[in-house]
């Protein structure tokens, strides 16, 4: 079973491709090269916006300094160099295996319409839950999976997950982290080396600081009998 897979195809990239393919362009928002500036550091003063093509509403996410950013779709995908951005979008059937000190983050929407989706009929949408629905759903048997953590990030109801490879074919580490925001939720996910935690602290930080709108479902009403 590859990495993508066992990440549950890893929401991220899964609805990166699927908006992408309803519509949207891929620009890059900072065009130099980077730097692997310290992942402790939660100085984000770049930020990117993208609107949704398909559902409507906007996705503010800031960033650190030197990082590198792009939106796809309504999704954003940030990288601590371009290299590593490249690297990482121009992946196929795997995860991008990635070095030490590097780092992918893809931040992606989840409007009320697709967070029906994911959860069961009856079923009360919450962060851990929609962790569990996504980022999870793909399988762990190749994964060493820690407990969803529930936590408050930034005054946003959140919870956190962590699953490093037990597969010596595919390394790689992921960290995701579900926040809700407005009338829907937000999921940062990030992929680095086995090793790395390094970034967790950054990650949790775009993740208390994202912004999201998304559209309020108008109710169908009733012509009056005439």
């Amino acid at each position: 079973m590859n990495m993508r897979k066992w990440f549950g195809l890893m929401l991220v990239l899964m609805l990166a491709f699927v908006l992408a393919a309803c519509g949207g362009d891929s620009d890059d928002d900072n065009d130099s090269d980077g730097d692997s500036s310290s992942a402790s550091s939660a100085d984000l003063s770049q930020s990117i916006t993208a609107e949704d093509p398909n559902f409507g509403g906007s996705l503010t996410v800031n960033y650190p300094e030197g990082w590198v950013a792009t939106d796809s779709g309504g999704v954003i995908s940030l990288a601590e160099s371009q290299a590593t951005l490249d690297l990482a979008q121009n992946a196929t059937d795997t995860a991008p295996a990635l070095e030490e000190n590097t780092v992918f983050v893809s931040i992606t929407p989840l409007a009320p319409e697709l967070v029906s989706i994911f959860i069961e009929e009856g079923q009360t949408a919450t962060p851990a839950i929609l962790l569990d629905a996504t980022i999870l759903a793909g399988g762990t048997d190749t994964l060493d999976v820690q407990p969803v953590e529930i936590t408050d990030i930034n005054g946003k109801s959140g919870a956190t997950v962590s699953a490093v490879s037990t597969n010596a074919d595919e390394p790689g580490r992921l960290f995701a982290v579900a926040v809700a925001v407005d009338n829907g939720y937000v999921i940062v996910t990030a992929i680095t080396n086995p090793d790395e935690t390094d970034f967790d602290d950054t990650v949790r930080a775009i993740a208390g600081a994202v912004e999201a709108t998304f559209p309020v479902a108008e109710e169908a009403t009733e012509e009056p009998a005439g």
